[in-house]
């Protein structure tokens, strides 16, 4: 009888989402990932955020969320979004997003970036496993939104990676 053990996809592969320069209390999404070819039963998300010289706020941290979807017609349906709330809502490419006080979105969890005033610092979130946020399940399609509360506006250098995992029969 076989074991079924962990098997990993490609390592740091690109979430393409531009985090640069994004302002205090915005919101930025990622370009939709499709998960229909590869078949991953999870991915391991890694968020890096570079902080500037400055007074961040006390709480300072960057919010990070998953956003999924079963219906990807030509006219896809993302979450979140019902007609007259709020403008640029998820639409599964990389741009920015206006999230209501409350979201429908999951989130998967924060990167914490007290940062020194006087030196730029880059801060690397622990590993967000997506599957759980969804009931155990990675959805064909995914992407991420992430929110800066830091207070300030986050330097270069900015940037989100995944790593597939499989299951295999050994």
């Amino acid at each position: 009888m076989a074991d079924i053990k962990t098997k990993y996809g490609t390592e740091a592969q690109a979430i393409t989402i531009t985090l640069d320069s994004l302002t205090n209390n915005s919101s930025r999404q990622s370009t939709v990932i499709d998960n229909t070819t590869d078949l991953y039963t999870d991915a391991l998300v890694q968020v890096s955020i570079n902080v500037p010289a400055g007074t961040a706020l006390a709480t300072a941290v960057c919010e990070v969320y998953a956003y999924g979807m079963v219906d990807y017609t030509t006219t896809p349906t993302y979450p979140d979004w019902t007609s007259g709330i709020g403008s640029d809502p998820i639409d599964g490419t990389d741009g920015a997003v206006v999230l209501p006080s409350t979201t429908n979105l999951t989130f998967l969890g924060t990167v914490a970036c007290p940062t020194n005033a006087s030196n730029a610092y880059t801060y690397v979130s622990r590993l967000m496993a997506v599957a759980p946020a969804f009931g155990g399940i990675l959805p064909a399609k995914w992407g991420i939104v992430v929110t800066n509360k830091t207070g300030l506006t986050l330097a270069s250098g900015c940037f989100a990676h995944y790593q597939g995992v499989l299951l295999q029969a050994v």
